[in-house]
Formats: C-alpha cells, sequence, structure tokens
C-alpha cells in the first residue's frame, strides 16, 4: 500500500468517506457484538483517536512491534474470554458474514477470488478445512481465507512460531475440525490500485444526502451525498455514486463521474473532470485537468491541465511483478507543475514534479522532478 501508508496505517485509508477500520466497526456493531478487542501497532495514535468516535466500549492492545497477525493475537489473549473471532481491520465486511462465522465454532470464512496468490489458498473435503497454503507460487483453485477466524482456548497450544493459518494448520493435524463458513459480502485491497475497486463496491451502497450549498444551475443525477459547508457552483455535472466531504468548492463548470469519493477541504478549479477517483482531504485540482482511475492522497497539489489516465503497467511490488491498469497513486504532499502526464505511474510522497512532463513507473518519496 505504499505509499499511502507512510503517513497512516492501512485500516485508517479513507475510503468511500471514511477509513477502512470504519466498515468493520459498523458491521460488528450491525452483528450484535459488543465485546471487542482492537490491537493497534503502527501509527497507533491515530487508531486510537478513531475508536474514541464509536459509542461501543474498546479494549484496546498495544503490539510493540509489527510481527503479523499471530503475534496481535497473542498480544491480545490476556483480555479475549471463551470464543473469539478474528478480524482483519483493513478487510472490508459485511455485517451478515460476521453474523454466519459467529454461529459456527472453530470456522473460517472463505471466499473465491480471482487473484488467490495473494492470500492463503483452502482446501476443503467432506466440508472440513484440510488446509490452508499461504499466497502459493501456483494455487490449485482460487478458494482463499478472508482472515477471519472463530476460534476458541483450543488453538492455544499451537500459537507458536510463523503465522496464523500455520496454527490452524497444525490443529487440524492434530484432529482439531475446522469448517468453512461461505462469505457474504467481503474484499480486501492488496495493492493501492485495488482500493478503487473497493471504493466502487462500497459507494454501490451510497445514500444521497446533501448538506452543503448546490447551485441550481448545476446538474446532479443518482446518489450524491455531499458534505457541510461544500459549495457547488454553477455549470457542476455530478453523476453518482459520488461522495464529497466537508468545506470543499467544485467548480464551476466541472463534471464529477461516478464512483468518486472526494474527502474535504478539498478544491476543484473550473473546467475540470474527475471519475472513478478516490480522492483524499485537502486536496487542490487545478483548473482543465482531467483525472480517471486515480487514488490521490493527502494535501495533494495538482496545477492546471493536468492528465491522469489508466494504463495498462507491470509494477514491481519488491516481491514480485505484478500486472495492474489504472491511472496513478499519488502520495500525501506531493505537487506537480501544469501540463503533468500520469499514466500507469506510482507517485510517492512529498514528490515535486516542477516541470510538465509524461509520469510512468515509480516515483520514490521526496523525489523532485526538473
Amino acid at each position: 500500500m505504499r505509499p499511502l501508508t507512510k503517513n497512516r496505517p492501512k485500516a485508517m485509508i479513507p475510503v468511500g468517506g471514511k477509513p477502512i477500520l470504519g466498515y468493520v466497526l459498523e458491521s460488528v456493531i450491525a452483528a450484535g457484538i459488543r465485546d471487542v478487542v482492537v490491537v493497534v501497532g503502527y501509527k497507533k495514535e491515530q487508531v486510537i483517536r478513531y475508536l474514541d468516535t464509536f459509542d461501543l466500549e474498546i479494549t484496546v492492545v498495544v503490539q510493540k512491534r509489527q510481527l503479523g497477525v499471530l503475534d496481535a493475537l497473542s498480544c491480545a489473549l490476556d483480555v479475549v474470554r471463551d470464543d473469539f473471532i478474528v478480524l482483519p481491520g483493513d478487510n472490508y465486511i459485511d455485517a451478515a458474514s460476521i453474523r454466519k462465522i459467529a454461529r459456527e465454532p472453530r470456522s473460517l470464512l472463505v471466499t473465491h477470488h480471482p487473484e488467490p496468490s495473494n492470500f492463503g489458498v483452502v482446501t476443503v473435503e467432506n466440508e472440513q478445512i484440510q488446509r490452508i497454503e499461504e499466497k502459493p507460487g501456483h494455487p490449485e483453485s482460487c478458494l482463499v481465507s478472508t482472515g477471519v477466524f472463530h476460534l476458541d482456548p483450543a488453538i492455544y497450544p499451537y500459537l507458536g512460531d510463523g503465522e496464523l493459518p500455520d496454527a490452524v494448520n497444525a490443529a487440524i493435524a492434530n484432529g482439531i475440525l475446522f469448517s468453512p463458513v461461505w462469505a457474504e459480502n467481503w474484499d480486501d485491497a492488496v495493492y493501492p490500485w485495488h482500493l478503487l475497486k473497493l471504493n466502487e463496491k462500497i459507494l454501490s451502497h451510497l445514500e444521497g444526502s446533501i448538506e452543503g450549498t448546490v447551485s441550481r444551475d448545476a446538474v446532479i443525477t443518482g446518489p450524491v451525498k455531499i458534505g457541510k459547508n461544500t459549495r457547488i457552483y454553477p455549470g457542476v455535472v455530478i453523476t453518482g455514486p459520488v461522495i464529497i466531504g466537508e468545506n470543499c468548492d467544485v467548480g464551476p463548470n466541472v463534471v464529477i463521474d461516478a464512483n468518486t469519493s472526494i474527502g474535504s477541504g478539498v478544491r476543484i478549479a473550473p473546467f475540470s473532470y474527475i471519475g472513478n477517483a478516490l480522492m483524499m482531504d485537502d486536496v487542490h485540482v487545478g483548473p482543465y485537468s482531467s483525472l480517471r482511475s486515480a487514488v490521490i492522497g493527502e494535501g495533494v497539489e495538482l496545477q492546471s491541465h493536468i492528465a491522469i489516465l489508466p494504463a495498462k503497467n507491470v509494477v514491481d511490488t519488491g516481491e514480485d511483478l505484478v500486472r495492474a491498469k489504472f491511472g496513478a497513486v499519488i502520495g500525501d504532499r506531493s505537487s506537480s507543475a501544469p501540463f503533468t502526464h500520469y499514466s500507469g505511474a506510482i507517485v510517492g510522497s512529498d514528490v515535486r514534479i516542477e516541470t510538465g512532463q509524461k509520469i510512468v513507473g515509480m516515483l520514490p518519496d521526496g523525489t523532485l522532478v526538473r
């Protein structure tokens, strides 16, 4: 998720108007669960502040070193009792899936996924889990683990080194049975461009509401949510689903197309187009710009005549080469000069592009382009 996780944990990346963690907690509450333990580590202060906004008693446990889910669970064992459910805080999950797994002791939430190599691949025989193979190079099926487990103290003797799937595999080898439970609605954004698909999924459930000021010469169709003190100027066309945060200025003569999430404090100058995009707080988009398939970090400054267009690309993740199609992922506080053209680009945080040119591939944090 770099560069987006340089300044925030993945669970705090805003999608569809709120951090991913917010959807998890809302689903937990809707499923009727009130005894919640959250393990925090990287940038923990952000998470703790956000947890304070919920009307729910949450026990916070600090993981001093980020050593994976099994270590996080081990940190929390002193405060969990009897049966418990393990939920990743940075995946999208619905309440129905949580209810299903809550009714099935010693179980694992599973689903089919088109990219199984990014997950644990699950083997099931006779309606029982036989094995979880983490991120195989040549997966035998598309059935994957969502990382959501219903466990009990029987797992404790197997919590050694490795990861949680290793512990479950060891328990299975010693005769403890685990059942698969099919997820209703679950998703995980593994790479930054996956956030666009997750954003689209979340916005498909959007209910429109307008709290800002909208010119009567603007055209709004479909579900559109506009926050307080946001001003939509004449000639603006918005086609939902779209969400726009508080204290934004949009237009005049701006087009915002479907599946777009815009944070708070954003300014979009006249004659610009934005579609299928996820934009965080305090972004400035200059006039005559066109932004498509873009994930834009907080405080980014895009001057006039900026173009972001989707393109097929091969991205080096540091572990593998991954095929992808997107316009750009731009880290926090980066800026670009007029007439900059992004195409399949991943731009780090605090990058300055001082002359208009085509940007393809990766630019590390703090890069200066002249």
